[in-house]
């Protein structure tokens, strides 16, 4: 929960991806794990599967708060089927306070601007 009096939430922000696994490499990773060893192969898979995922929460953010200024309190579930890994992130979109100013004196000034435009027409 966001304890900073600093940031002003602005709503939730989800990124979610998910990896197919193919029956040879769930075996070749059950065999692997068997003595000891592990997958390096299945490794990356995750690692790119979470990479995609931050990729999607913050093109999400962009999308739905432009003025969002960081993604607070982020919640990471990895959840795995029988052919499948899936990544869900969840986070806050929030705003700095001083930001919110900043945003809204350039909406007025640029609102001014074009009653200004359209009054010498």
């Amino acid at each position: 929960m966001n304890t900073d009096p600093n940031l002003v939430p602005l709503g939730v922000v989800v990124g979610n991806d998910r990896q197919r696994v193919s029956l040879f490499r769930q075996i070749g990773d059950n065999f692997m794990s068997l003595f000891g060893g592990s997958s390096g192969l299945m490794r990356k898979k995750m690692n790119d599967l979470i990479t995609r995922a931050k990729k999607e929460l913050r093109e999400n953010t962009a999308e739905q708060f432009p003025n969002a200024t960081a993604i607070y309190d982020t919640e990471f579930n990895f959840n795995t089927g029988s052919s499948y890994f899936e990544v869900v992130l969840t986070g806050t979109a929030v705003i700095e306070k001083n930001k919110i100013n900043q945003n809204n004196n350039t909406r007025k000034n640029k609102s001014s601007k074009k009653k200004t435009r359209k009054s010498r027409s």
